[in-house]
């Protein structure tokens, strides 16, 4: 009966030492999710949402940009406090021995935390990627401005290689001028979506017309001083010919010369 009594003992102290040993693990385990909590950038998110506040916004951009104000509310005072609940809840309950209370605790605080570390980084993200094409869109508003006055001087400087197309040369340009102030107006009013959009086509008609100023004095000169003397040669050649009494096969050969 004794020995029953001491093995009883003996179980009862092995049990309880399992119990302390798992609630010492579970309270390590909510100690380093509550370390990690206080180690998310919420300050630095903080100031990256002000300075999103201070941007003029309107269209789509603004759509976005309220929505996403609208996640950073609920992540600061929802997710965060629920966390911060969920890790003092769990540690009570392992405090006074409840481990599998604690260890359901503590899987939603897991998940919780891993919740907001990922709306966090989203959050993060998405500003960053806002204020890049802020950023880009000034830049390439100020690049297309320099661009343009670039190509009108060298119009102005040259437009003797152009012949009859420097009209129509200038008349695309002062349509490119145009269509940069609106996108400079889309940029300073916040529309990135517009904006891009626009930008997108700026980019393809500036290379289009970068490429007919490039293109077209050669060809203009062929046409100009090259073909017009290369035809009179060939009339004249034709016309000896013909007075010496040579046929060719070609009975219009006069006709496609002047053609």
């Amino acid at each position: 009966m004794f020995k029953v009594f001491v093995g009883i003992i003996i179980l009862a102290i092995v049990i309880y030492g399992g119990i302390l040993i798992y609630q010492q693990y579970l309270l390590r385990q909510l100690k380093t999710i509550d370390q990690q909590r206080q180690q998310l950038d919420i300050d630095g998110l903080d100031t990256a949402v002000a300075q999103v506040k201070t941007m003029s916004l309107t269209g789509k951009t603004l759509d976005q940009v309220q929505e996403l104000l609208t996640d950073y509310t609920a992540l600061n005072e929802t997710r965060l406090p629920r966390l911060k609940a969920q890790l003092d809840q769990a540690t009570g309950s392992a405090k006074q021995y409840r481990l599998l209370a604690t260890r359901s605790n503590l899987k939603k605080a897991q998940d919780s935390l891993r919740v907001t570390q990922d709306a966090i980084a989203q959050l993060t993200d998405q500003i960053d990627e806002l204020k890049q094409v802020d950023e880009q869109h000034k830049a390439a508003v100020k690049a297309l401005e320099k661009k343009y006055q670039d190509l009108r001087k060298t119009l102005l400087a040259k437009n003797f290689m152009y012949g009859p197309s420097i009209d129509g040369l200038e008349t695309e340009l002062g349509t490119l001028e145009d269509d940069n102030d609106r996108f400079r107006e889309l940029t300073s009013q916040g529309d990135h979506e517009k904006a891009a959009q626009l930008l997108a086509q700026l980019q393809k008609d500036t290379e289009h017309l970068e490429e007919m100023i490039e293109q077209i004095p050669p060809l203009y000169k062929n046409l100009e001083t090259e073909f017009p003397a290369q035809i009179s040669e060939l009339q004249q050649g034709e016309a000896t010919l013909s007075a010496q009494g040579f046929k060719y096969p070609e009975a219009d050969m006069h006709d496609q010369i002047q053609a």
